[in-house]
């Protein structure tokens, strides 16, 4: 891909869902490492920021993940964040956004069309804020 044809202003990374999820039930499924995810996770952002420097990064929590596991995703957020604003003081500072929680509605625990209507309406206030 050609990084320099397309600068976005914004770029927004939503992971966790799937490693914090609790796999299919028939595959076993690795415990989650909260400093690996974290590390990764810096490693990932800081790539993001070499191809766009410019842009303001968002990072996005999952409304799929409810209760401790909630919290331990936006701690892992949060602490990328930290990271990443310690390692670029001059950068405009990553941002946050934690997603309300919801019950999915689509196949096997996905968000239907529907919710993903849901979800449209949340963001588009935060990404208004960070565009003006």
């Amino acid at each position: 891909m050609e990084f320099k044809s397309y600068t976005p202003r914004i770029v927004s990374i939503a992971l966790g869902t799937n490693d914090l999820s609790n796999g299919d039930g028939i595959h076993p499924r690795q415990p989650f490492d909260s400093a690996v995810f974290v590390k990764d996770y810096i490693a990932f952002v800081q790539l993001v920021k070499s191809k766009y420097p410019a842009a303001i990064v968002a990072l996005l929590s999952s409304p799929m993940i409810n209760g401790d596991k909630r919290t331990l995703l936006q701690n892992c957020l949060t602490a990328v964040k930290q990271n990443i604003d310690a390692l670029f003081p001059a950068d405009k500072p990553i941002t946050l956004y934690f997603f309300n929680p919801m019950k999915a509605g689509g196949c096997s625990g996905h968000p239907s069309v529907e919710d993903h209507a849901v979800l449209a309406q949340e963001l588009i206030p935060f990404f208004r804020l960070l565009l003006n």
